[in-house]
């Protein structure tokens, strides 16, 4: 009998433990995500010599995006599966046309008005960082 209340108020312990953190995992998955207001959009292939120029900025940038309301979107090109996962992506995010236009180059990067899904700026291999927020911020 008194192995019985012994595992019956260990189960009670351990539910009591158990349930808020099952519960706050539950309420951090449930939350509610506005979408964001402007998406980067990269369009990279492994062999594209402009997307390696580029990417020391882009990556600049897009650590001073962190706290504004974006959206990174890697687009790769480099082969037909890639090409696929990338067209897939672009059809769940709303950018078919986007990708349609501009899948056939690479080495650049599009900001995208997410609400109107239209091209707002294009980021090259020529531009510094700061020149990439000044396009962002305007």
């Amino acid at each position: 009998m008194l192995r019985l209340k012994y595992s019956i108020l260990s189960f009670l312990a351990l539910f009591v433990l158990v349930m808020p953190q099952a519960s706050m995992a539950e309420n951090k998955h449930n939350e509610i995500v506005e979408a964001p207001q402007t998406m980067i959009v990269k369009f990279y292939a492994d062999w594209c010599g402009s997307c390696k120029v580029m990417q020391p900025e882009l990556d600049k940038f897009l650590e001073n995006t962190k706290d504004k309301s974006t959206l990174y979107v890697h687009f790769d090109l480099t082969d037909e599966q890639t090409r696929q996962k990338s067209a897939y992506l672009a059809h769940s995010l709303g950018l078919e046309d986007i990708y349609k236009e501009h899948a056939a180059k690479t080495g650049f990067a599009l900001l995208v008005d997410n609400a109107s899904k239209t091209v707002e700026g294009k980021i090259t291999k020529e531009m510094s960082s700061a020149d990439m927020m000044k396009m962002l911020e305007s």
